[in-house]
């Protein structure tokens, strides 16, 4: 009997040690690949739209404070969509082009090679979003970002029509103007 019960114990230990060496305590982000739409949810609150926090590393809603950096849209019009956009709630000229690139391989090496922000002309949204492009955004926080578009998809055909936007992104947390590799 007395085995049995140290031999439960044991193994009641052994779920113990393996459970908690399981358990990953989140680290922070400072670069990744993440999506983001346009989609409208609604709520007791009205409707929430979902966008990206650089400073948090994860997608979220407009109603998690502070809120997301970037919300990607759609400008439309009688004849359909003339635009794509990413906004901040930011009130300040928060975006800069980088360049645009022919491919993804001249658009992966472009934003490898961004090191440093140095001096540009910061605007207060991100016009004319398209595939390849390399931008840098200005945080609330004062940190800088340089982020990739990797891949756009639009559904004009939905009632809203629809954007979804995949990005590689990497914040410089520490309030400097130069990016690691």
């Amino acid at each position: 009997m007395r085995y049995k019960t140290h031999k439960i114990l044991l193994l009641v230990f052994l779920f113990i040690v393996l459970g908690l060496s399981s358990c990953k305590k989140e680290e922070d982000r400072f670069s990744g690949t993440d999506t983001i739409d346009n989609i409208l949810v609604p709520g007791s609150q009205g409707f929430t739209v979902y966008g990206f926090s650089f400073e948090m590393g994860k997608v979220i809603s407009n109603l998690e404070p502070p809120g997301p950096d970037v919300t990607i849209h759609l400008e439309t019009d009688i004849n359909g969509v003339i635009g794509k956009y990413f906004g901040t709630v930011n009130l300040v000229e928060s975006f800069a082009l980088e360049g645009e690139y022919p491919g993804a391989t001249e658009a992966k090496t472009a934003f490898d090679n961004l090191l440093e922000v140095g001096t540009r002309t910061w605007q207060m949204a991100a016009w004319d979003v398209e595939e390849n492009q390399v931008w840098l955004f200005k945080t609330s926080e004062g940190n800088y970002v340089k982020f990739r578009i990797v891949d756009i998809q639009v559904d004009e055909q939905r009632e809203l029509p629809y954007i979804e936007v995949t990005f590689e992104w990497r914040i410089q947390p520490d309030g400097s103007d130069i990016f690691s590799k």
